[in-house]
């Protein structure tokens, strides 16, 4: 349930908008022409581009027990992206001639809040395609800008950073924003030999199965990834020396979302990606396990050797960190980096005994 900004109004997910299709364009042309922070772009340059959407429309839209004195516009585009087509829906009420608020954004019917953090991490995302497919970085602390576009994601870990989201203005430059409120966390420089997730093994469904194999510490074990039966998905440890196989853990905090639906199955969109890497540089790598849909979400689990699993016949690998992110994942040396916003930043996890700190 959305409850749009000054106006007592409750939107629920259900509500059925009803289209005034003669109603005067100024609203539309309004939300259209709008800046986007302080990227240069309009929004309709950004969600009109025709490499990532087609079928775009834009409608004056009204819903019931409304106020005439409130207008809302609704987007809708189709958008596609490793060969994946999605229906983004955004809803805007706009404010006189001053601003506009996003109530409602989903994507193929799922809701996505808060609203306006979601809509603007998306939004980003797009700019980021259009600049050239992945974060720009720098080698020193970036100056501070008025583009706080973060990677507020509802109920992530309590640990986690969450940022203010700018609102969308029709003026050029967005509004001054005190310098200690921006976030000036120093940017990693990336290493030629890191890893990003288009490197990975990639699995998604209904695919065969994906094996990778490895060695651990002299020990041949195949990771085998694919559709389990009758439902859900296998991720499964297979030891040569035992011949048997163990489910490796998914395992996440409680309140947290995730790739998977009620059935154990991958919710549409999502695929699995998986790479080995040796973050302690000892010849024993980690497994690193990602789900993500290449968009808004990502979803990482990483495994280490059990060396007395043959002994105890347990599995041979044992998850020591899970964290989230948005649309791709960085393993560069000692380190998981996960991008977020338009502006080159990354969260950065350090490996230090056996597990993953956030720096």
């Amino acid at each position: 349930m959305i409850i749009a900004s000054c106006a007592a109004l409750v939107i629920a997910g259900t509500t059925i908008f009803s289209v005034t299709m003669n109603e005067d364009q100024q609203y539309i042309t309004f939300v259209q022409n709008s800046s986007f922070a302080e990227t240069g772009y309009k929004l309709k340059d950004i969600v009109e581009h025709p490499t990532y959407f087609s079928n775009v429309s834009w409608e004056n839209v009204s819903f019931d027990g409304a106020s005439d004195l409130d207008h809302y516009v609704m987007y809708e585009g189709t958008f596609s992206e490793s060969g994946v087509k999605v229906l983004a829906r955004a809803v805007f009420q706009v404010h006189g001639s001053a601003n506009f608020d996003v109530v409602e954004f989903n994507i193929d019917g799922e809701q996505f809040e808060p609203a306006t953090t979601e809509w603007t991490l998306f939004a980003a995302h797009i700019v980021d395609k259009m600049k050239g497919g992945s974060p720009s970085v720098a080698t020193t602390k970036p100056e501070p800008t008025e583009d706080k576009t973060s990677k507020v994601k509802g109920d992530l870990n309590d640990d986690i950073e969450k940022q203010e989201i700018p609102t969308l203005e029709t003026t050029n430059s967005a509004a001054e924003v005190p310098s200690e409120q921006l976030k000036t966390d120093k940017v990693p420089v990336i290493a030629t030999n890191s890893i990003a997730l288009s490197n990975f093994s990639k699995w998604s469904p209904p695919e065969a199965d994906l094996n990778l194999p490895l060695q651990l510490d002299g020990e041949s074990v195949d990771l085998l990834i694919g559709m389990d039966s009758p439902n859900g998905v296998k991720v499964l440890a297979i030891s040569q020396l035992l011949q048997q196989g163990w489910q490796l853990p998914l395992d996440a905090p409680q309140d947290a979302s995730s790739p998977f639906d009620d059935f154990g199955e991958l919710r549409k969109g999502f695929s699995l990606y998986v790479q080995k890497y040796d973050f302690g540089n000892d010849s024993v790598p980690e497994v690193v396990l990602v789900a993500s849909d290449g968009i808004l979400e990502t979803y990482i689990w990483v495994y280490s050797y059990n060396y007395i699993f043959s002994e105890q016949s347990t599995s041979p690998l044992e998850q020591i960190w899970y964290g989230e992110g948005q649309s791709d994942v960085v393993l560069d040396g000692d380190k998981i980096l996960l991008p977020f916003g338009s502006q080159g930043l990354f969260d950065e996890y350090l490996f230090t005994k056996n597990t993953f700190m956030k720096q």
